[in-house]
Protein backbone atom coordinates (compact mmCIF):
# COMPACT_ATOMS: atom_id res chain seq x y z
CA UNK A 1 0.00 0.00 0.00
CA UNK A 2 1.52 3.48 -0.91
CA UNK A 3 2.18 6.44 1.71
CA UNK A 4 -0.14 8.16 0.01
CA UNK A 5 -3.01 5.54 0.79
CA UNK A 6 -1.72 4.91 4.32
CA UNK A 7 -2.20 8.53 5.35
CA UNK A 8 -5.31 9.22 3.67
CA UNK A 9 -6.82 5.63 5.39
CA UNK A 10 -5.37 7.40 8.82
CA UNK A 11 -7.26 10.81 8.36
CA UNK A 12 -10.59 8.94 7.37
CA UNK A 13 -9.87 7.16 10.99
CA UNK A 14 -9.49 10.00 12.84
CA UNK A 15 -12.10 12.41 11.29
CA UNK A 16 -14.53 8.70 12.26
CA UNK A 17 -13.47 9.14 15.73
CA UNK A 18 -13.59 12.39 16.04
CA UNK A 19 -17.22 12.65 14.96
CA UNK A 20 -18.23 9.54 17.44
CA UNK A 21 -16.29 11.57 20.10
CA UNK A 22 -18.65 14.45 19.65
CA UNK A 23 -22.17 13.31 19.74
CA UNK A 24 -23.91 14.29 22.73
CA UNK A 25 -25.43 10.85 24.22
CA UNK A 26 -29.07 10.90 23.36
CA UNK A 27 -31.23 12.26 26.40
CA UNK A 28 -34.31 10.14 27.61
CA UNK A 29 -36.80 13.24 27.06
CA UNK A 30 -36.06 16.37 25.39
CA UNK A 31 -37.36 20.01 25.91
CA UNK A 32 -37.64 22.22 22.94
CA UNK A 33 -36.19 25.84 24.02
CA UNK A 34 -39.57 27.12 22.78
CA UNK A 35 -40.96 24.89 25.45
CA UNK A 36 -38.72 26.33 27.81
CA UNK A 37 -40.01 29.77 27.46
CA UNK A 38 -43.36 29.20 27.15
CA UNK A 39 -42.96 27.35 30.60
CA UNK A 40 -40.68 29.90 32.22
CA UNK A 41 -43.45 32.73 31.01
CA UNK A 42 -40.67 35.19 29.71
CA UNK A 43 -38.37 35.61 27.20
CA UNK A 44 -34.70 36.45 28.23
CA UNK A 45 -32.79 38.54 25.52
CA UNK A 46 -29.78 39.68 25.26
CA UNK A 47 -28.90 43.15 24.32
CA UNK A 48 -26.45 46.39 25.03
CA UNK A 49 -27.58 49.52 26.32
CA UNK A 50 -24.80 51.63 24.47
CA UNK A 51 -25.53 51.28 20.64
CA UNK A 52 -27.36 53.75 19.25
CA UNK A 53 -30.09 52.36 16.71
CA UNK A 54 -29.72 48.59 18.78
CA UNK A 55 -29.93 48.93 22.06
CA UNK A 56 -29.35 52.49 24.05
CA UNK A 57 -31.06 53.91 26.98
CA UNK A 58 -33.97 56.58 25.96
CA UNK A 59 -32.82 59.27 28.11
CA UNK A 60 -36.40 61.21 29.14
CA UNK A 61 -37.90 57.19 30.35
CA UNK A 62 -34.33 55.53 31.36
CA UNK A 63 -35.47 52.73 29.58
CA UNK A 64 -33.42 50.81 27.19
CA UNK A 65 -34.50 50.78 23.62
CA UNK A 66 -33.73 50.43 19.99
CA UNK A 67 -34.02 47.61 17.08
CA UNK A 68 -32.74 44.96 19.90
CA UNK A 69 -35.57 45.69 22.15
CA UNK A 70 -38.32 46.03 19.32
CA UNK A 71 -37.35 42.50 18.30
CA UNK A 72 -37.06 41.05 21.22
CA UNK A 73 -41.06 42.39 22.39
CA UNK A 74 -42.32 40.85 19.01
CA UNK A 75 -40.88 37.47 19.54
CA UNK A 76 -42.52 37.51 23.47
CA UNK A 77 -45.65 38.57 21.50
CA UNK A 78 -45.68 35.75 19.01
CA UNK A 79 -45.00 33.25 21.50
CA UNK A 80 -46.13 33.98 24.84
CA UNK A 81 -48.95 36.24 23.53
CA UNK A 82 -47.78 39.37 25.62
CA UNK A 83 -45.16 41.78 24.18
CA UNK A 84 -44.07 42.52 27.61
CA UNK A 85 -43.61 39.21 28.52
CA UNK A 86 -39.67 39.76 28.29
CA UNK A 87 -36.72 40.65 29.95
CA UNK A 88 -33.54 42.47 28.87
CA UNK A 89 -29.90 40.64 30.00
CA UNK A 90 -27.29 43.58 28.77
CA UNK A 91 -23.93 42.35 27.58
CA UNK A 92 -20.85 43.61 26.78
Amino acid sequence: MGIKKILMLMMAVTGLLTLAACQQPAAEETTSRLDTVRERGNLICASRNDTPGYGFIDESTGNTVGFDIDLCRAVAAAVLGNPDAFEIRLIT
